[in-house]
């Protein structure tokens, strides 16, 4: 199995589809599509993807408005390729943010639909991982990557149930966005890559 996983879009979608005509196997986008912003006075669209080209939510989309978008996997699950994925993130910026306009209540699981997604890892144990954010456990890495390592750290229920993931079974390989970086690092048997925005990784199983 051969796919093309690729970082936060933040509603570039011109560049997004240059990038994707690059590729003819199928690709994963982990989130912040831009889904539920305007873009040159329409809402930005995936319907211009072709049937191989899939991605989730991230904290910057409106979950509600990605539902039937071309593409869109859903909240959690095992894509056909068999990347077990997450959506959603918490938005460290989100008392700046409106509520229904720029952010949404939903943006992370709620707490049954994370146990759900915990009970179907523990049972699939797939090789691969996409997520939008990281395990609670990559933080500190990652706020060193970005430069704040004194912080703010913000806790989240996405990275804490994520972190539960890790530990009932490490991944061969585990993707990630969010925090607009490159990062690639093994992390006891799992290798850990954050991709930057608009970021490819091509990957074989």
């Amino acid at each position: 199995m051969k796919v093309t996983f690729i970082g936060d879009c933040h509603g570039l979608m011109d560049r997004y589809g240059r990038l994707l005509n690059r590729f003819s196997e199928p690709t994963l986008q982990v989130g912040d599509m831009g889904v539920g912003f305007r873009q040159n006075g329409e809402w930005i669209s995936t319907d211009s993807l072709r049937d191989t080209d899939r991605w989730i939510h991230g904290n910057h989309d409106n979950p509600d408005m990605c539902v039937g978008q071309k593409g869109y996997l859903g909240r959690y699950g095992v894509s056909h390729e068999g990347v077990f994925f997450v959506s959603g993130a918490f938005s460290v910026d989100a008392f700046y943010r409106r509520s229904g306009i720029d952010w949404w209540y939903n943006e992370q699981l709620n707490w049954e639909e994370l146990e759900q997604a915990i009970d179907l890892y523990r049972e699939t144990k797939t090789e691969i991982v996409a997520t939008h954010d990281c395990p609670r456990s990559l933080y500190q890495m990652m706020l060193n990557k970005i430069g704040k390592p004194e912080g703010p750290l913000y806790e989240s229920s996405t990275a804490h149930a994520l972190e539960k993931m890790f530990s009932i079974h490490q991944p061969k390989v585990w993707v990630f966005g969010h925090w607009h970086r490159s990062v690639d690092e093994m992390i006891g048997n799992t290798r850990f890559i954050c991709l930057n925005e608009l970021e490819p990784v091509t990957l074989e199983w």
